[in-house]
This record gives C-alpha cells, sequence and structure tokens, in this order.
C-alpha cells in the first residue's frame, strides 16, 4: 500500500472537479459493502459500507485524485494480459464528500452516485440518532435502493437509446 499526501481543499476549481468527475465516471466504482453482524442478522438490519474505487494503470492519476480525497492507494500486480494498475479506495465519508463535490458533472454514474448518497444520508442518520434500528419503511427504501444500484451495476456498459 502506498500513501498519498491528502490536502483538504474545499474550494477546488471547476476544471479539477469536472477532471475528477470525468476519472470516476470512467475510471472508478461506486458500491456498498454489506456490514452483516450476527445481531444485524436477528434484527435484520443489515448496514451497507459506502466505497469508491478508482483504477488505473497510470499512478499519476491516482496520486492526482488522492491530493484532494483521503484515501488508500493499492498496487495491483500485472496479470496475465492486464499491466499493473494502482488503486485509491476511499471511506464512506471520503467517498460522500466526493460525490457531493462531482455530482453536477457526472454523466455516466450519476444516478448510481445519487443513489449512493441516498444510501449514506440513511447511515448516517442512523449514526446521529445512537444507531436506532431502522423501520420496516427505511429497510425497504434502503433495500429498494440497493437493488437499484446493482441493477445499474449489471447494466453497466450498455447504452439504451430511447
Amino acid at each position: 500500500m502506498l500513501t498519498n499526501s491528502y490536502l483538504m481543499n474545499e474550494e477546488l476549481p471547476k476544471t479539477t472537479i469536472g477532471w475528477i468527475a470525468g476519472i470516476l465516471d470512467g475510471e472508478g466504482c461506486i458500491y456498498f459493502r454489506p456490514n452483516k453482524s450476527k445481531t444485524s442478522r436477528v434484527r435484520k438490519n443489515i448496514s451497507y459500507s459506502l466505497t469508491i474505487n478508482i483504477v488505473n494503470t497510470d499512478l499519476r492519476v491516482i496520486e492526482e485524485v488522492g491530493k484532494y480525497f483521503k484515501g488508500s492507494i493499492y498496487i495491483r500486480p500485472a496479470k496475465d494480459k492486464h499491466k499493473e494498475a494502482y488503486s485509491l479506495c476511499l471511506s464512506a465519508n471520503e467517498s460522500y464528500r466526493l460525490l457531493c463535490m462531482v455530482y453536477d458533472f457526472l454523466i455516466c454514474k450519476k444516478e448510481r452516485a445519487w443513489l449512493a448518497m441516498e444510501l449514506q444520508k440513511i447511515h448516517n442518520d442512523r449514526v446521529k440518532t445512537c444507531a436506532i434500528p431502522l423501520t420496516e419503511k427505511e429497510n425497504n427504501h434502503r433495500d429498494n435502493i440497493v437493488n437499484r444500484i446493482s441493477t445499474l451495476s449489471s447494466n453497466q456498459g450498455k447504452y439504451h437509446h430511447n
């Protein structure tokens, strides 16, 4: 794992924000990891962790994004016909911050980003209320968001013309 030099810049130029949005649209992955525990299965209250992962074979791209968002940079060794690649992995809070910043500039991942931000808001509200279990209605809403993100992921790269 490499370390990145992290700059906390709230006011980035629009060109930088647009560039980061393009990198996320083309090279990024927005996903949720389910956090299952014994108590969450009993309560049927599985939580999810938002994660953004950006992969590129040019370390300079990863390091440039890493200047603005705190995360971990990993090296993926070359394998078969694939070149060595570098991955920037962001935590839930940094992922949410990135999505809020670049949302207006996204094209391909705009709907997924909106759904991810909605799901993260549900999580953040739970943390603020001392992790009170979700109501059935909140669970259904959260599960619908997770299912929609799953559907978008399975259709990734497919263009549908109306």
